[in-house]
């Protein structure tokens, strides 16, 4: 299980961190701006195959030596110090990104 965050939620995590700090409401601290939601790769495989409406081929090993195979973000000191919500669910990510890569003609 992985914790996949769409950039535009990142990106209001930051904004918010960055004003925090220009106001002095938060010092020295550590947050994790994230999603805090898990997801299999298999689940990410699935939601991209069926925005492009393709069926892959998908051939899975076994995790090298010291990947991270297993990451959610506890999100509750964002919540707390920065008002920290993201907004886009994995699915709504997925077809975000894609709409975008074909509008910039990436994809067809």
């Amino acid at each position: 299980m992985l914790d996949f965050t769409y950039v535009d939620d990142a990106v209001d995590g930051i904004l918010a961190a960055i004003t925090a700090l220009a106001e002095r409401s938060v010092e020295n601290e550590i947050l994790n701006l994230a999603r805090g939601e898990g997801h299999s790769l298999g689940e990410l495989v699935e939601l991209i195959s069926g925005e492009l409406g393709i069926s892959p081929s998908v051939t899975y090993k076994p995790s090298w030596p010291g990947e991270v195979t297993r990451y959610v973000a506890d999100l509750s000191k964002a919540r707390e110090l920065l008002g920290y919500d993201p907004k886009v669910s994995l699915k709504e990510g997925i077809s975000l990104s894609v709409a975008w890569q074909r509008a910039a003609g990436w994809l067809a």
